[in-house]
């Protein structure tokens, strides 16, 4: 057994070094005091350094490995200016000046080419785009919000007929999904982050922030029509564990609710008929409180006459089903089917029990 895990250690120890990608920076820096400190750093200049050199007769080198592809921030000791350089493993000449180092020349790079390239067709919309933010929230613009809204939607328009073509002729590229990624976070739009992220190629899914915007996606969709529930659990009025893929082969209204919400109280004897018409059908309620001490939750239980399972942690709006499910209001519903795909969502009154009546008719 011990041979076989130091085996199995040895493999992975091999794996890991095959997929390091190996660096060296070589620059030539004006303005640059000697010994001044250059340094490497994944993502922020508040990361660990992954390489570190000084600087010796304005030049230095910098080596190093990193695992793939991603965007860098090279920073010169003694001054307050960053590069960010999109890193592979290539050798990379740099020459500059300190003082300017944004305009520094980075050759030896196609990843870095491809990302300056995306920059200067970018940065003019995100820096438009973000001087306008600010303008529309300032009471100074407060009179012309009207043109400003105007420019912003011409500016967006732009900004997608821009991406879209970008992305079609980039679509392996490791620096498209950052693209998608800026793009989601000024915009906000989760249907056409899918979209644009199922048209990547696999090389640009696969890398590093082709990773994150897919982290992205799958959040988006959690609770949504269409797409299978994500199984949770949480403790009963007894303390007892329950989780909703117990409920497999059943349909299951997830109902979200708590005993101080007035409009839940108002819906609960809807939610009641339903239950009580169809249980023998394999139909069920799966109550998700979000109050904040057990006991107004077990008499609200009792009065209202909610005899199916009901959960809790009692966290109030830091509910972890809540939270995982996105609920920010109640009452909210979700409505299962037997293999744990969400079919419909927030049904109330009256089209709570036409959906119920539909699918029920034939069984």
């Amino acid at each position: 057994m011990k041979q076989t895990f130091s085996l199995f250690l040895s493999l992975l120890c091999s794996l890991y070094l095959q997929a390091q990608q190996s660096f060296t920076i070589n620059g030539t820096l004006q303005g640059a005091a000697d010994n001044a400190e250059v340094t490497l750093h994944f993502d922020n200049p508040q990361n660990e350094a992954i390489a570190k050199a000084a600087v010796k007769k304005g030049k230095f080198e910098l080596k190093g490995t990193i695992a793939e592809p991603a965007l860098y921030v090279l920073t010169v000791g003694g001054s307050s200016r960053q590069l960010g350089i999109f890193l592979d493993g290539s050798r990379i000449t740099l020459q500059g000046h300190a003082d300017s180092l944004q305009q520094a020349r980075v050759q030896g790079s196609p990843t870095n080419d491809a990302f300056q390239q995306f920059r200067r067709e970018f940065d003019p919309f995100f820096f438009n785009l973000d001087q306008l933010g600010k303008q529309l929230n300032s009471p100074v613009y407060a009179g012309r919000q009207d043109s400003l809204y105007q420019v912003a939607r011409q500016l967006i328009a732009d900004l997608d007929a821009k991406a879209e073509a970008y992305i079609a002729a980039n679509r392996e590229s490791p620096v498209t999904p950052l693209l998608l990624y800026l793009l989601y976070s000024f915009l906000q739009q989760p249907e056409v982050l899918d979209v644009r992220f199922s048209q990547l190629g696999e090389n640009a899914r696969t890398s590093y922030y082709g990773r994150m915007v897919g982290g992205i996606v799958m959040e988006n969709k959690i609770g949504a029509v269409g797409t299978d529930a994500v199984d949770f659990q949480q403790a009963d009025t007894s303390g007892k564990m329950v989780s909703l893929s117990s409920f497999r082969g059943q349909y299951v209204l997830v109902d979200f609710w708590a005993s101080w919400c007035g409009p839940c109280r108002v819906e609960n004897p809807n939610v009641v008929a339903s239950f009580r018409k169809y249980k023998d059908k394999k139909f069920t309620v799966l109550g998700v409180s979000l109050d904040r001490s057990k006991e107004p939750w077990l008499k609200a239980i009792e009065q209202d006459q909610l005899a199916w399972t009901h959960v809790s942690d009692l966290k109030f709006w830091n509910n972890e089903v809540a939270k995982l499910y996105r609920i920010t209001s109640i009452p909210q519903n979700l409505l299962i089917d037997p293999n744990g795909k969400i079919i419909a969502k927030n049904l109330r009154g009256e089209e709570l029990q036409a959906k119920l009546e539909e699918i029920f008719r034939n069984l």
